[in-house]
């Protein structure tokens, strides 16, 4: 290989069998660590692999995930052997490392062997959802990755569903790292060319259309075979010719990239030059397309459970947060729920008009204003007096009350024994006998006297006279009063005149049941009202003449009658024609139905009369059946079911019982002229 020396064109070119041998292996070990898509089961089809030991405890397979620890030698123990080879040391997996080895090939434990740490790597996943797109170890977790939002791989490739399943990653142990991704495809008679967009099926490679996944701009054609496919990154496509400073999309001709956006649009790559671009492949929205503008104020978000693409959360209304409430993100006021406990201090309280200061005190206690939010708004302290009923604990001796110069019950009795039996020392009440009382008068009043009243009652207490009932005047009429040989006097207040006047009333007989009425007013004596204590049977008690007067027993004295105004009077009769409401022109009033209710007009029609039908139920009807038939247009006389039925027909029928119909016929008269004739004939039975 030391000979191997550059050459000119047009030069000729002499390799020795040496140089062309080292020449092959040189390209072997390149082909092997190219990352080739499509390539052979031996070959890695991976990039950036180490020397890693299997530090697990046990063997491990190929595809194995082992977590990266320290190197295996320490710049502090062999600074050269260091530099000279990375090996580092395999271990088990460990989530919040978040350093992912994927081994190569299988390794013994405590063997050294290859693995990827930095690169694209086929891997088991344990996909939770088809639309995560990072991955990352579980704790003891050898066989798979698990996907999910986060991770410290990146999917670049997996099968659909979910559960176990194979999947490209990129290692870059970092979650939000955006490396390149070109992939080289082998793919026999491809057919693409240069910036073309193709998409991976699962199976092959094919030009893409709008709203398809898994998309990328051909950076290379090697040969027939043979393309590189770059699916995000910055890459040069010698001889392209973009628009610089433009954006691409996916236009609606399969696999040609556009500068107009479509329906649904999706931007694939931007030109920074005419040759290189930025493929940002983003993810597709619901309709297939990039993300469009949304009415502010807004955020894009997936709001309800589940996995969904993002779309535009509006805050609907000022003076709201975004939260999750109920199990969704949505605008609304902050919650007493949404606030951590000692999260509001007392620097977050607006102050109140209550100074701060002690309140209450040994002579005085504290009052307080509380409004509907628990809120104290005034505070004062207050000097208490309490009714002496109230306070509790109280002394009931004199030495309680301090007292010390009183006497006590024997000393009280001692003077009152020694002096004047009447003498009171110093006694709170007492009680004298009434016998013991001398001077006391013999008549009461004990002077003859009057007293002049004033109020409602004038005169004095000699001769008093009424004047008026609680402040209101009486009338003249009350001391003329004069009634029946038992009267009895009722007040009633005149509201016009402001005066009390005098009605005088008396029951008569309980025998005959009549009530008089006297009213001086009007002189009317002992007038009739109406018989109310006997009662008069089956009456009413009205006035039935369309005059003024005294009401009085209207009797119902026949059955089957009704009380109603006849001839401007009130009197009990049958129901006339004119006291009916109008019906239905054509119509009678019955009940059509086969049930108990209410009556209702039944109409009619021209040419109808009125008969009941098989579920008894009244119509006017042009066609009627009497007992029943089911051949259409005829009448059935007796039990249809019977021989001995008869059923009028249109036409002759077979049928059950004696049918009969109208026929024409030709016949002779009797000058033997034909002529045809009407004849009600029978069937054959």
């Amino acid at each position: 290989m030391a000979n191997l020396q550059p050459v000119s064109p047009g030069q000729k070119l002499t390799i020795s069998a040496g140089d062309y041998n080292a020449m092959l292996d040189a390209a072997r070990a390149h082909r092997s660590q190219r990352g080739a898509f499509g390539a052979r089961e031996q070959e890695s089809g991976v990039s950036d692999s180490v020397l890693i030991r299997n530090s697990s405890g046990e063997n491990r397979d190929r595809l194995d995930i082992l977590a990266i620890g320290d190197p295996l030698i320490l710049p502090s123990e062999n600074l050269n052997a260091w530099r000279g080879r990375v090996a580092l040391d395999g271990i088990t997996p460990l989530e919040s490392t978040g350093r992912i080895a994927v081994l190569q090939e299988p390794i013994a434990d405590g063997a050294i062997g290859r693995a990827v740490i930095c690169g694209v790597t086929p891997v088991s996943l344990d996909v939770i959802d088809e639309t995560d797109t990072r991955a990352e170890m579980e704790d003891g977790i050898y066989a798979t990755l698990r996907t999910g939002a986060q991770g410290s791989a990146r999917i670049v490739w997996k099968e659909p569903g979910t559960g176990t399943k194979w999947g490209l990653v990129t290692l870059d142990g970092q979650e939000s790292a955006s490396p390149n991704l070109v992939v080289e495809v082998i793919q026999v008679a491809h057919g693409f060319t240069l910036g073309q967009v193709v998409k991976n099926t699962g199976v092959s490679w094919a030009l893409a259309a709008q709203g398809d996944d898994s998309i990328g701009v051909v950076c290379k054609v090697v040969d027939a075979d043979t393309v590189w496919v770059c699916q995000w990154g910055i890459v040069c496509i010698d001889g392209a010719t973009f628009a610089e400073g433009s954006v691409y999309y996916l236009g609606a001709t399969a696999g040609t990239p556009t500068t107009t956006a479509g329906t649904p649009k999706r931007a694939v790559f931007f030109a920074v030059s005419s040759t290189m671009i930025l493929v940002t492949n983003p993810a597709k929205d619901a309709a297939g397309g990039g993300l469009d503008a949304i009415t502010g104020p807004a955020v894009l978000a997936n709001a309800a459970a589940g996995s969904a693409l993002p779309t535009a959360l509006a805050a609907g209304a000022d003076d709201r947060v975004l939260g999750r409430r109920g199990g969704a993100l949505t605008w609304a006021q902050v919650a007493t729920a949404e606030i951590a406990d000692d999260a509001v201090t007392a620097a977050k309280l607006a102050d109140t008009a209550v100074a701060p200061a002690a309140y209450g005190g040994a002579t005085q206690v504290a009052t307080f204003t509380v409004d509907q939010q628990g809120r104290i708004t005034a505070a004062a302290s207050v000097t208490v007096t309490p009714a002496w009923a109230s306070i509790t604990s109280t002394p009931t001796t004199l030495a309680g009350y301090g007292i010390t110069d009183a006497c006590s019950d024997a000393e009280l009795a001692a003077h009152v024994a020694a002096a004047d039996p009447h003498t009171v020392y110093r006694l709170e009440s007492v009680t004298v006998p009434w016998t013991e009382i001398s001077g006391k008068p013999s008549t009461f009043p004990p002077d003859s006297h009057t007293h002049s009243l004033a109020g409602d009652v004038s005169g004095t207490t000699a001769a008093s006279v009424v004047d008026k009932l609680k402040g209101k005047s009486l009338g003249a009429a009350v001391g003329a009063v004069s009634g029946g040989s038992e009267p009895d006097l009722f007040m009633w207040w005149d509201k016009t005149n402001q005066v009390w006047t005098a009605f005088d009333w008396f029951m008569g007989s309980p025998v005959t049941g009549w009530m008089s009425v006297y009213n001086s007013s009007a002189g009317d004596g002992n007038a009739k009202i109406t018989n109310i204590m006997a009662g008069t049977k089956r009456s009413i008690f009205c006035r039935a003449e369309a005059t003024d007067g005294l009401p009085a027993a209207l009797e119902a004295t026949v059955d089957n009658t009704v009380l109603a105004r006849r001839g401007t009077t009130l009197t009990w009769a049958k129901v006339a024609r004119a006291e009916l409401a109008d019906a239905t022109a054509a119509g009678v009033i019955g009940r059509a139905t086969n049930s108990t209710g209410a009556v209702a007009d039944i109409a009619s029609a021209a040419n109808q009369v009125l008969a009941s039908d098989s579920s008894n139920a009244l119509a006017f009807r042009r066609t009627i059946t009497l007992g029943d038939t089911s051949n259409a247009g005829s009448i059935t006389i007796g039990n249809p079911t019977s021989a001995t039925a008869i059923v009028l027909s249109p036409t002759l029928v077979d049928a059950v019982g004696k049918v009969m119909s109208v026929q024409a016929l030709s016949v002779c008269d009797n000058t033997g002229a034909i002529k045809t004739r009407l004849f009600l004939c029978s069937a054959a039975y």
